[in-house]
């Protein structure tokens, strides 16, 4: 989910013991997200959880108040920007490079599903920068160094520009640009640039705000003026009421409950924090953050396979994470941020200025990245994918569906198809049929990728509102980032498409349609359109042999659209599949969706699945050859 805030080694005693203790607390509390609920949703406990921690990846939150405090912190003692530049880049990457070379390399001989990258792809993760160019994480938690290297880049800019006494006025103008972002979406349905949004991580900036606003509220009084001060204030009050506006109250009264954790540590009113244990978790938080996630989920997934319980594999990857944090901790995180501080005042004082604990540090980073590149870029470029699993509360009972005579729709392709768009403000329900089980859910569907909303939530309001009155039951395999030829090559995903036929046969409720949204990973690969053709007769043949009805159409979307990456190679095959051959149908065309539907150039935004779904509403609807093909493909009564 997030990276706990780096907090640097405090070299004045205890002063900052308490914010260190919930610092811990904090990284326990992403941790029994991750290990109870998220793991549930990704893979699936062997055995229901008497108890779990769906709320915890609050952590997040109380990590990003933590970050503006500290940062600040920083700041007030800094002289000049190389010295802000050192203490966060030894704080954070000699850690994260070696939890990134652990976590490829244990994910790799784990196997684990879905999560397994390419060398070059866990190189370039070196950088703590590349989720920007589309590069997949080597551990899905590394998105949030993003955020705190941004908001370093703003401190820091604030810093050069000596404004950090009217930081007060930069808060108040982001915090009422995230509320305009808001009120555009929700009363206009206008999403604004995301680009800009990103940029000045708006969506995060008031908790960061909080914390700065805490830090100067409670440091020493002759440090800023009294006219300032209730500035200080002013930014607790703006950053609380913006919360409790876009993010929903129970948020607002969580960051109210954090600032008063964050101000009491601050002012060391916590006293219960300093235990032995409390604190040793935050000396161990960062490398904790960094490790725990992936390389839990593979030593789960094997104790639970060999059948214990579950409470035992959550204890087992909780001993393994702990372990390995604290050989990380004390191994090479304050080792390496000693030497390389060091290395800074040495290269000062001989007049050679930081610019030679760089030149060391990417050497350093160049000889980590060499087992990286040993490793076959090849065979862990193929990854299998991990589906969010459905919820045992959500089950309905398959023969009261099969009453209502469902238009069952069977779904394949990747994240477009999965549940990777942005989630809408009020979430609705599609009934869906999985491995012959009927929920209904709502996003993240299971069958698919992704922790985010789909458009099969979208479609049957869509679908109702051109009179259609038939319900929509959907199955689902969508899995990110896989081109057609892995959906042909006789892998996972065609065993699950097989399993998901299987189930659908014992509830006889045929699929009346295969709809395929499928494309952007060959445009990014540069498949050509008689190669992409070709793959589509031979998924065809394989959903034949897998048990499909002949007669069944694939309604074959057009999209090819993901960032940088488009193909008309690609577009031109999935519009030309209906003259190759009577199966396939054309599809929406979803490349005509533009950035200002899609949340990061790819995935659509909430807007965005709307309309997508409006289209496949339109093409079921309103094709008359479909629409008599579908008939066909009434599901039969009991």
């Amino acid at each position: 989910m997030s990276r706990v805030s780096a907090l640097p080694v405090n070299p004045q005693g205890n002063r900052l013991a308490e914010i260190d203790a919930l610092r811990g607390i904090a990284a326990v509390l992403v941790l029994l997200f991750h290990y109870t609920t998220r793991f549930d949703q990704v893979y699936g406990h062997s055995q229901p959880l008497e108890i779990s921690f769906p709320w915890a990846y609050v952590g997040i939150n109380l990590f990003f108040i933590i970050s503006g405090f500290v940062i600040f912190l920083t700041l007030a003692r800094t002289r000049h920007a190389s010295d802000f530049i050192v203490s966060r880049v030894s704080r954070l990457y000699p850690a994260y490079w070696i939890s990134v070379l652990i976590t490829f390399w244990v994910v790799r001989m784990l196997g684990l599903p879905g999560k397994q990258v390419s060398s070059n792809e866990a190189a370039l993760n070196m950088l703590m920068f590349h989720g920007s160019f589309g590069v997949p994480h080597v551990d899905a938690v590394y998105w949030t160094l993003e955020v705190e290297l941004l908001f370093y880049v703003l401190a820091l800019a604030l810093f050069l520009s000596r404004q950090l006494h009217r930081v007060h006025w930069f808060l108040y103008a982001l915090i009422a640009l995230k509320v305009v972002y808001a009120l555009a979406s929700r009363q206009f349905g206008i999403d604004l640039p995301w680009r800009i949004q990103w940029a000045l991580i708006l969506p995060f900036i008031p908790w960061f705000a909080c914390g700065i606003a805490i830090y100067r509220a409670t440091h020493e009084k002759n440090t800023f003026e009294r006219s300032t001060r209730r500035h200080d204030y002013g930014i607790l009050l703006a950053a609380i009421v913006s919360i409790g506006y876009v993010d929903g109250i129970m948020f607002g009264l969580l960051c109210i409950f954090f600032s008063a954790l964050v101000w009491l540590a601050a002012n060391n009113r916590l006293i219960l924090l300093r235990n032995p244990v409390i604190l040793w978790l935050g000396f161990i938080s960062y490398p904790l953050y960094l490790l725990h996630e992936n390389i839990g989920w593979g030593v789960m997934r094997i104790i639970e396979r060999a059948g214990f319980s579950p409470w035992l594999a959550i204890g087992a990857a909780s001993g393994v994470a702990l372990v390995l944090a604290w050989l990380v901790a004390n191994f090479v995180e304050r080792p390496a941020m000693q030497w390389v501080r060091s290395q800074f005042k040495h290269g000062r004082t001989h007049k050679e200025g930081w610019q030679r604990v760089f030149r060391r540090l990417a050497w350093l980073a160049l000889l980590l990245m060499a087992p990286l590149f040993v490793a076959s870029s090849r065979a862990s470029h193929v990854r299998s994918p991990a589906i969010v699993q459905p919820q045992a509360d959500n089950a309905i009972d398959c023969e009261a569906l099969l009453q209502t005579k469902p238009l069952v729709l069977l779904v394949l392709g990747q994240s477009n198809a999965a549940n990777h768009g942005t989630m809408p403000q009020y979430a609705a329900s599609a009934s869906v049929i999985h491995n012959g089980r009927c929920f209904l859910s709502k996003d993240p569907l299971p069958g698919g990728t992704g922790g985010g909303a789909s458009i099969w939530t979208h479609l049957p309001a869509a679908w109702q509102a051109l009179g259609q009155t038939r319900p929509l039951a959907f199955s689902i395999v969508a899995a990110e980032s896989t081109a057609i030829s892995q959906w042909t090559s006789r892998g996972e995903l065609l065993e699950r498409a097989a399993d998901q036929l299987m189930g659908l046969r014992r509830l006889g409720m045929a699929p009346a349609a295969v709809l395929w949204l499928q494309g952007e990973a060959d445009a990014r690969d540069g498949t050509s359109e008689a190669d992409y053709l070709d793959e589509l007769q031979l998924l065809s043949n394989r959903l034949t042999r897998a048990g499909l009805s002949a007669s069944t159409p694939i309604i074959v979307a057009t999209a090819t659209r993901c960032q940088a990456h488009e193909s008309e190679a690609v577009r031109r095959a999935q519009r030309t599949a209906p003259a190759k051959s009577q199966r396939f149908v054309a599809g929406p065309d979803l490349d005509q969706l533009g950035d200002d539907l899609r949340a990061d150039r790819c995935h659509f935004t909430a807007a965005g699945l709307q309309v997508a779904a409006a289209l496949w509403a339109g093409t079921l609807a309103n094709d008359a050859s479909l629409t008599h093909r579908l008939q066909q493909n009434r599901t039969p009564s009991p």
